[in-house]
C-alpha cells in the first residue's frame, strides 16, 4: 500500500524539497504527488506529463512510467531509472531516479502542463519564464514553489503581473 508522505527529500530539478506538503503547485494544483510504500519504506512520485498541445504524453505513478505514447516516446523501465525521451529530438522529457546519493528521490522534467506551460527542471536547475533556480532547500513548507495563484506558506509564489 502506497501513502501520502509527508517525511523525505526529493530532488527535483536539482533543487530540494523536503516534508513539503506540495513541492510545486500549478494555479493551486501539486503537480507531483510523494508517496511511500509501507512495506520497503521506498518513496515514489505521482504526476502526469503532457505535450505542447496540452496532449496527455505519459503517467507515472509511484516513481514508475505506467503509460505513455510508445509511438512518440522511447520509455525505458531500469530497475533504478525511468526515462521518457522524445523519439524525434532525442530530448530527455522525464528522469526519475530511484537511488540518488542525496535525497530519498531525484526527478529531472521537461514537459509542458495541459495548458502549455513549459516546466523545465534539468538535473542542475529550475527554468520557470526567465527564472533560474539552483540548489534551493525548500523545507517544511506547504507549497515549494507556487506557480500562478497562492494561498500563502510557499517558499516561491511565481505570479504574473
Amino acid at each position: 500500500m502506497w501513502e501520502i508522505e509527508r517525511n523525505f527529500k526529493a530532488k527535483i530539478g536539482g533543487n530540494y524539497f523536503i516534508n513539503c506538503e506540495s513541492l510545486i503547485s500549478y494555479h493551486g494544483k501539486p503537480l507531483f504527488t510523494v508517496k511511500r510504500r509501507e512495506s520497503d519504506g521506498r518513496l515514489g512520485i505521482d504526476f502526469d506529463v503532457y505535450d505542447k498541445n496540452g496532449k496527455k504524453a505519459a503517467t507515472v505513478r509511484h516513481g514508475n512510467v505506467v503509460e505513455g505514447n510508445v509511438s512518440a516516446y522511447e520509455i525505458s523501465h531500469g530497475a533504478d531509472c525511468h526515462k521518457i525521451t522524445e523519439k524525434t529530438t532525442g530530448r530527455i522529457i522525464v528522469q526519475i531516479d530511484k537511488k540518488p546519493p542525496d535525497a530519498d528521490i531525484a526527478v529531472s522534467v521537461n514537459m509542458y502542463l495541459p495548458d502549455g506551460f513549459l516546466l523545465k527542471a534539468t538535473p542542475d536547475s529550475i527554468n520557470i519564464g526567465s527564472l533560474k533556480m539552483v540548489g534551493n532547500i525548500f523545507d517544511g513548507l506547504k507549497t515549494g514553489i507556487a506557480i500562478g495563484e497562492s494561498k500563502g506558506g510557499a517558499g516561491i509564489c511565481l505570479q504574473k503581473a
